[in-house]
Parts: C-alpha cells; structure tokens; sequence
C-alpha cells in the first residue's frame, strides 16, 4: 500500500494504523499524535483503523520546553 508518513512517500503491507506505527517502532513512544487525513485518531482506536491507499498520516511527537 502506498502512503504519505510524514511527508514521505512510502510502501507498506501494514493494513491498519497499528501495524504501520509498529513498523515503524512507534508504539512504544509516549507524548505522539496521529492523524489521518488531517483527523487525529485517539489511541484507543489505532488497532482499529483501516488505512486506505493514498492517506496522508502526520505523526507528531510532544516536546516540553518554554
């Protein structure tokens, strides 16, 4: 399947989003927001979520300063 991830075009087997966020090693981090086609999808949908051809997923990390 063919996705935008951050701004990158890639190819990936994963189906659904948790699979893509473990692929890329990205489960285990705290602090990270996804959305899909500009809806952020709460965790507790992850294992949920179809991915289809073509969506666009942003994954952003929190960072504390001031």
């Amino acid at each position: 399947m063919q996705l935008q991830f951050n701004d990158q075009h890639i190819e990936t087997p994963a189906s659904n989003l948790y699979d893509l966020l473990e692929e890329k090693a990205l489960l285990a981090k705290t602090g990270i927001a996804v959305a899909i086609n500009d809806r952020v999808i709460q965790r507790s949908q992850w294992a949920n979520k179809q991915l289809n051809e073509h969506d666009v997923i942003l994954v952003i990390t929190a960072a504390a300063g001031g």
